[in-house]
């Protein structure tokens, strides 16, 4: 009298259930990932202001006790972060710039001597706020580290 329906299949309905679904889950996740990957590329900036700020406390009393020049400690930084120890810039291209210019992802290290005091001040950029201009790149992290090692992290400019 009755046929058996055969159950090797999902019905039209089912199928159109998941895909609405699947919809909702995209529209409501996407935009959510997309700041993601700008979250990661500023922790890779700070990373690399932290890389960078360690090395300086670690050695600036020596520096300052044998009295080396700003270029001396400026090929001391930049040699230390070359080669296989090279910080990766995030947004791509170099990562380390010694009293050079700012860029996206660039940790831009400026060695100043004093009569009596070395500063090093240490500041990663992230994007570029006004693309107009050259010197409008977010401050990241800025940090000042003093002859006596003592840190001083500053928040960024635009804080």
């Amino acid at each position: 009298m009755f046929k058996r329906r055969k159950d090797g299949g999902f019905t039209l309905i089912e199928l159109m259930i998941v895909i609405a679904v699947i919809g909702i889950l995209a529209v409501v996740l996407v935009p959510k990932m997309a700041g993601v990957k700008d979250s990661a590329k500023y922790a890779g900036v700070t990373t690399n202001v932290k890389s960078v700020e360690a090395y300086v406390v670690a050695n600036i009393d020596r520096w300052v006790k044998t009295q080396k020049t700003v270029s001396e400690v400026n090929g001391l930084i930049s040699g230390q972060f070359s080669g296989n120890n090279a910080l990766a810039n995030p947004f791509g291209g170099t990562a380390l710039a010694i009293s050079g210019s700012a860029n996206e992802g660039i940790v831009l290290v400026t060695v100043t001597r004093g009569t009596d005091d070395t500063t090093v001040e240490i500041v990663g950029y992230g994007i570029d706020i006004d693309p107009g201009t050259d010197t409008s790149y977010e401050e990241v992290l800025k940090a000042t580290v003093t002859a006596d090692g003592q840190l001083k992290a500053d928040p960024p400019s635009g804080s």
